[in-house]
């Protein structure tokens, strides 16, 4: 069911039970303190 649920929102598998890391891996740009640089980070702690 797990599975299903998965492949339904997209995710690819590169066996019967194995996530395609590289095809499904979210891969983003880390500022200096390895937060990723596309998250408003003021507005997540509330200073905005």
């Amino acid at each position: 069911m797990q599975r299903k649920m998965l492949q339904d929102e997209g995710v690819m598998f590169v066996d019967g039970m194995h996530v395609d890391m590289d095809r499904c891996h979210f891969a983003f740009v880390a500022d200096a303190l390895g937060r990723p640089t596309n998250i408003d980070w003021a507005a997540e702690f509330g200073e905005d």
